[in-house]
């Protein structure tokens, strides 16, 4: 597999619990491919670098694997690179305490 949908990534990489919300956050433009707003039909390979904004949480993640089955959650988030100081662990914790303060005043 050299190629495969975006929407079917993100899905399958469990960035969204179902297909139909990855090809909604495509469309609403919270999704970029290389820095490019795209369409969920747009076929994405290895390398490509992809930026997806989940409610205030913005990660940017390089893939370095390709499926377009859902497979254990386990095994999930072996097909990207985490972009340093985005998303995950101790950052995304203080990333939402963050919003929770603005969101309070």
């Amino acid at each position: 597999m050299e190629q495969v949908r975006v929407d079917k990534w993100l899905w399958a990489a469990r960035f969204f619990k179902t297909r139909s919300a990855a090809t909604d956050a495509v469309l609403g433009g919270r999704v970029h491919v290389n820095g490019s707003r795209v369409k969920p039909s747009k076929e994405v390979g290895l390398d490509d670098m992809i930026e997806v904004t989940v409610e205030t949480l913005k990660r940017t993640v390089q893939i370095t694997g390709l499926s377009d089955k859902r497979g254990p959650a386990r095994v999930a988030g072996n097909p990207v690179r985490r972009d340093a100081g985005v998303g995950g662990g101790a950052g995304r914790a203080q990333t939402r305490a963050q919003a929770r303060k603005t969101a309070r005043r």
